[in-house]
């Protein structure tokens, strides 16, 4: 089939769709298109068709799911009076947002009064509706300030056994639902157990909380979750360290689905008695990579209560110090839909960190109890200062001392956490004031 013939039903499609509207009139002038380096935005719908064209050329049979439809219509309900006098403005900041998530060969164009069209590349079905829904909540974060999921769906080009193309629509929350559950039986599948009781390793896996000092606030209002086994001789074993050298994809995910079980059970406690606390949960890169590892806690995030999710931070760790940008932003999209914030762990020389910010990410943590991040040379402390200068907040685990302590604060550091900061409890304390000088004090909160 022609890519014209594709696009023309691709256009029927849409017109059925928005059949009780009027055709859509292209957008005022003065939306010129991007750089070529840039995802390409299009002045209007028959621009659009034109780069579509050029992208069907390479491989038409693979249009069916990677066109979708995005739309500000909960955006203007929401407004209400004030969205004709905000609305060019808005779109503005639409198009600058949406670009900012494209690849450099995706195109994108307003269609109509609320409506924008986006063609993406490369990417699958899956992928695309997962990209879109990471657009979407972008959009309705900035403009409204929260991430109410309710009301917002997703329409995607659909080929039917006729050859004709509609749109079909989807919420956010049905897309979230089927990412949770693998899309099928494959969800179903039990993961391996996490081999802690192996010939050897006869180890009971427990869980602790470490606080952390928000420096800003002057508060301990954030406790991390960390897995911990006690060998026989030796001192404990913290994090991902339980799992020995020779962890594997599943490993992992198992042992994120049951920290973030336990800390989510937790959280439920703490809420119901009216304590006011975030709790951060680990989730490593290799459980995210696959939908075999990630359905287990995409389903256990999307079966979670919206108000305990308000108080849940989630930390990447194990991601690739040279991660794209690209993918960057795919992982924190994936799991930004269900929690407060997200943090990357990283190491200060990792070029992804720079990309924190731009893709969702609230901030970055360093760890500075091993590894290379042990101290503050004058690398590592311009390199906070420019995080946090930026608008990522830094996070250093890890401080044994007051001195770092210092070198932290002077560095502009946000969030401190360590032994310094205080030990480790079974469950988080409420939030309580905890300032400079009782950290000299080194007076206990729980």
């Amino acid at each position: 089939m022609a890519a014209s013939e594709i696009i023309g039903r691709i256009t029927t499609g849409l017109y059925s769709l928005l059949a009780e509207d009027e055709r859509p009139a292209p957008p005022p002038a003065g939306a010129a298109p991007a750089a070529s380096s840039a995802p390409m935005g299009c002045s209007s719908p028959s621009d659009f068709t034109v780069e579509l064209a050029r992208l069907l050329a390479g491989n038409p049979k693979a249009t069916a799911g990677r066109i979708h439809l995005i739309g500000l219509e909960p955006i203007r309900a929401r407004l209400g009076d004030r969205w004709p006098r905000l609305q060019d403005g808005i779109h503005l900041l639409a198009s600058k947002a949406i670009s900012q998530h494209l690849a450099p060969d995706d195109v994108f164009c307003r269609y109509g009064a609320l409506d924008y069209l986006i063609a993406f590349a490369h990417l699958g079905p899956e992928a695309a509706r997962l990209k879109s829904v990471a657009i979407a909540q972008s959009l309705y974060r900035h403009f409204l300030g929260d991430e109410d999921l309710d009301g917002i769906v997703i329409r995607s080009a659909v080929g039917r056994l006729d050859g004709s193309v509609v749109f079909e629509e989807q919420s956010l929350q049905d897309i979230l639902g089927a990412m949770a559950t693998g899309l099928g039986p494959l969800a179903a599948q039990p993961n391996p157990a996490l081999g802690l009781n192996r010939p050897g390793r006869d180890l009971r896996l427990d869980w602790r909380y470490r606080p952390v000092l928000d420096r800003r606030h002057n508060v301990l209002s954030t406790w991390c979750c960390i897995p911990v086994t006690r060998p026989a001789a030796g001192p404990p074993v913290e994090g991902y360290a339980v799992l020995g050298g020779d962890a594997g994809a599943h490993r992992f995910a198992e042992l994120d689905r049951m920290t973030l079980g336990h800390a989510l059970a937790d959280l439920d406690d703490l809420l119901a008695n009216r304590f006011s606390v975030f709790v951060n949960a680990p989730v490593h890169f290799e459980s995210l990579c696959a939908r075999s590892t990630r359905s287990g806690i995409l389903d256990l995030l999307n079966g979670t209560d919206s108000t305990i999710r308000r108080f849940l931070v989630l930390e990447m760790y194990g991601v690739p110090g040279d991660i794209s940008r690209t993918r960057l932003l795919d992982l924190a999209g994936m799991l930004r839909p269900f929690c407060r914030s997200i943090l990357l762990a990283a190491d200060p020389q990792a070029r992804g960190i720079v990309h924190a910010r731009e893709c969702g990410l609230h901030g970055v943590s360093f760890d500075l109890s091993g590894g290379p991040c042990t101290g503050f040379s004058g690398t590592f402390d311009r390199t906070c200062r420019a995080l946090e200068h930026a608008g990522t907040r830094v996070a250093l685990v890890g401080i044994q001392t007051i001195e770092q302590a210092r070198a932290a604060a002077s560095a502009g550091v946000t969030y401190l956490g360590g032994p310094r900061i205080g030990p480790p409890a079974e469950v988080p304390a409420n939030m309580v004031r905890y300032d400079w000088n009782d950290l000299l004090a080194e007076r206990c909160t729980h």
